[in-house]
């Protein structure tokens, strides 16, 4: 089955449709999407907009399977590769924060 044309996929914050066979637009509200996408050498700014908020879209020479792929990599929680990770460094504090509480611990 073909992918219809012009039907959206994703998120208010980051979404694509397919404009043309082998063509994806991708809409972005959010600055750190749209910095993301620029920085991709296989696609190109198509639209910018400012009087509704924040958008910006994209072209992409990809398939709407591609563009689906990428909205769930960027749209996951902890999209930040290498990022440090911030866990207490105490013992009694990692408690504290998994929700163990006090009781019991010599104080």
């Amino acid at each position: 089955m073909k992918p219809a044309l012009n039907v959206a996929i994703g998120t208010r914050e980051l979404s694509a449709w397919q404009v043309a066979p082998g063509v994806t637009w991708v809409q972005v509200r959010l600055p750190e999407h749209a910095n993301r996408l620029a920085k991709r050498s296989d696609g190109r700014l198509v639209v910018r907009g400012m009087a509704g908020g924040y958008l910006k879209t994209f072209e992409f020479r990809h398939s709407l399977a591609w563009a689906q792929r990428l909205i769930r990599r960027y749209t996951r929680q902890n999209h930040t590769a290498n990022a440090r990770i911030n866990s207490p460094a105490c013992p009694l504090a990692r408690r504290l924060a998994a929700g163990v509480t006090l009781e019991g611990v010599n104080q």
